[in-house]
């Protein structure tokens, strides 16, 4: 049986809260923005949430030059609290909130909660694992890394379940409970931070670096690579989302209802990625490797994409969100973060800003621009999305192959 040191503890519990309070945040960000915004203006928000996550990495990067992870993952976590602590109450307010709400691209509210929920979790994620591999040994995070994922998962499912029964407990409520969740995340980093120390060389000028991580993707063809790894999933994830909430929509009508669908959505992605995580990440990347352990994902994926083009039902489509959603948490984030762990301070603590962080967003943000393009007739929409989706799987194949050939003559 593994045993775990109190570092690897503390840790699981610091990233149990993150996940939990994003997907209990995210799974309400569709509801209420279709409720408050409107349905077809998807896509817009997911390419404006791009642009809110620059000035984000701008402040990411600053203050890792400043200050050690810890404390940059502390200021961010007490800014997010403070947003949602206002967005709860704001929600209640009639004319601006949920009650008598009526769908208005001019309801600020509604633009401001999906975008800002958006960059939690893409922010507040990589600043977890920034900290995590600062702290953890390549051996150590092949045993502890997928601990972590499980105990994160238990969390997700959590705050989904809560999420499933937004009828009984209101919505503001539970954004407000997301709120409390922000403040123990708090108290578990402040505990973490007593029990480890980081020992590293912080520039007494916060704007010093600031795009030395982009220069480094510019000049080195492997963290390229592992910038395709890690993002290149979300432009077929930005195609699948859409169909899923576009057909969930149209069966769920209501906030209540909409709400249950993607709280029983988050139960099976996290359910799922709880089982994986479980029984199958550690074994791989122990005895398979984290080489082959990077080929799995794109070939799982695009098996999902043929079976959408074949079968474009909501229920199909869901399902296949929960597999490209569950690998992605439960399989292929911990096993990139791996790829981390052998390189220099430079590619964990820059570099990595701009893959996670902008990245991810822009990957996701062109899928939305692409789909916005293509949306209407939904048959156009399966069937563009399938061709351009295998397409990026090619590319995708080819440099979880380049990136584990390098990660295994460096390690």
């Amino acid at each position: 049986m593994v045993s775990y040191s109190r570092k690897n503890w503390l840790l699981a519990a610091l990233f149990f809260l993150i996940i939990g309070t994003f997907w209990l945040l995210g799974s309400l960000q569709e509801p209420i923005f279709y409720h408050l915004v409107g349905r077809q203006y998807h896509p817009d928000v997911n390419v404006i949430s791009f642009f809110c996550i620059i000035p984000l990495l701008l402040g990411y990067m600053a203050g890792l030059n400043r200050w050690q992870p810890q404390t940059v993952l502390a200021g961010a976590t007490a800014l997010y609290a403070l947003f949602f602590a206002a967005a709860a109450f704001l929600l209640t307010v009639p004319g601006i909130g949920l009650p008598d709400a009526i769908p208005s691209c001019g309801n600020l509210l509604g633009w401001a909660y999906f975008a800002i929920t958006k960059t939690y979790g893409s922010l507040m994620v990589t600043l977890f694992w920034t900290y995590a591999t600062s702290v953890t040994t390549v051996e150590e995070a092949k045993k502890s890394f997928p601990f972590i994922t499980v105990c994160a998962q238990i969390g997700s499912v959590a705050g989904t379940t809560l999420v499933r029964i937004a009828s009984g407990y209101g919505i503001p409520l539970l954004v407000a409970g997301a709120v409390v969740g922000m403040v123990a995340i708090g108290l578990v980093l402040h505990v973490l931070s007593c029990s480890v120390s980081i020992t590293r060389v912080v520039s007494q000028e916060p704007s010093a670096g600031i795009f030395e991580g982009f220069w480094l993707l510019v000049r080195h063809p492997y963290l390229r690579g592992v910038l395709v790894v890690s993002t290149g999933y979300l432009i077929i994830t930005a195609f699948f989302d859409y169909q899923m909430h576009y057909l969930a929509n149209q069966l769920y009508p209501t906030i209540e209802q909409f709400a249950w669908f993607k709280g029983v959505y988050g139960q099976m992605v996290n359910g799922v990625t709880l089982v994986l995580a479980l029984g199958g990440t550690g074994w791989l990347l122990t005895h398979v490797g984290v080489a082959a352990c990077l080929l799995v994902y794109p070939l799982v994926t695009a098996v999902c994409v043929g079976i959408v083009w074949c079968y474009p039902t909501l229920w199909v489509v869901a399902a296949v969100m929960v597999i490209i959603r569950a690998l992605s948490l439960g399989f292929n984030n911990p096993t990139k973060e791996i790829v981390y762990i052998p390189e220099n301070e430079e590619v964990r603590y820059k570099a990595k800003g701009w893959i996670d962080i902008v990245g991810y967003r822009a990957a996701f943000a062109l899928g939305s621009q692409i789909t916005s393009w293509i949306a209407t007739p939904y048959q156009l929409l399966v069937n563009a999305s399938a061709g351009i989706s295998w397409v990026i799987i090619v590319v995708w194949g080819y440099y979880a192959w380049v990136v584990g050939k390098h990660f295994k003559a460096k390690s």
